[in-house]
């Protein structure tokens, strides 16, 4: 997975990429527990997010669908108000993005812990916040 540690790396994402390989994916680290929102602008295919808590578990699955790109005549705000948003349910401290289709072919569901290095991970997050100074 492809880590996403920072604002800029996080604002990103998966923007512009046309494919996305069977198993692999974008793992994104937040500094805290909050209710996240992602959306698929500038995004060209459909992608599977899982929201995940501080512990590791799934609290919250989609489906994101590729949006129609902007059009010439349109405004960067009202691209921008009429993408989809796509919510946790609940606070959440990470989020991946895999190819469309993994949900279902993983059995993925809310409650399942994913295996990851949690603690490792929160603490590459804060040396890199730590990085960047206040």
């Amino acid at each position: 997975m492809e880590l996403a540690m920072d604002d800029a790396a996080i604002a990103r994402g998966l923007m512009g990429r046309t494919s996305l390989p069977e198993g692999e994916g974008m793992l994104f680290v937040f500094p805290n527990n909050e209710v996240r929102s992602f959306w698929m602008a500038n995004c060209v295919m459909d992608i599977d997010l899982l929201y995940l808590d501080g512990r590791g578990y799934i609290i919250t699955t989609h489906h994101m669908k590729a949006e129609p790109p902007r059009d010439a005549d349109e405004s960067e705000l009202a691209y921008q108000a009429r993408m989809k948003h796509y919510w946790s349910s609940r606070p959440a401290r990470f989020a991946i993005e895999v190819p469309s289709g993994t949900i279902e072919a993983l059995s993925l569901a809310p409650n399942q812990k994913v295996e990851l290095d949690i603690e490792g991970l929160k603490e590459l997050r804060r040396r890199a916040d730590s990085l960047r100074g206040p």
